[in-house]
């Protein structure tokens, strides 16, 4: 798994893409967001154009500063190109993200990644 800071491919530079950037085992990329404070996941090939959903859930795990461990569900939303969480984030948004992917019912997951996750924006109010 490799981190990115922004999509490139083919030496064409495109719009930065906010969060972090995930590679996949086949070639697309995971963008990992949080929009108004909840995670958001997107998924993107190699022309940089929007995927549909591979999964029908995901959870993800975190850890807030001198916190204990959260978790929230991702399930899709209403436009169907990405999976969003209901849980309100606090800041700072500076963590170990564990985040698993679900297709059905099963209990297992099919695909997972660990990474940090930083964005201290706003953190001070």
């Amino acid at each position: 798994m490799s981190v990115l800071t922004s999509l490139s491919w083919g030496g064409d530079e495109k719009e930065e893409l906010p969060g972090v950037i995930l590679e996949r085992g086949d070639g697309t990329v995971l963008q990992v967001v949080l929009e108004g404070n909840k995670f958001v996941v997107r998924f993107y090939d190699e022309k940089q154009e929007l995927l549909p959903l591979p999964f029908d859930r995901a959870t993800v795990r975190y850890k807030p500063v001198a916190k204990k461990m959260e978790r929230t569900v991702l399930i899709p939303g209403e436009d169907g190109s990405k999976l969003i969480g209901p849980k309100y984030v606090r800041n700072p948004h500076l963590f170990k993200v564990y985040l698993d992917f679900f297709k059905g019912e099963s209990s297992s997951s099919v695909e997972n990644y660990q990474f940090e996750y930083s964005y201290i924006k706003n953190a001070i109010e």
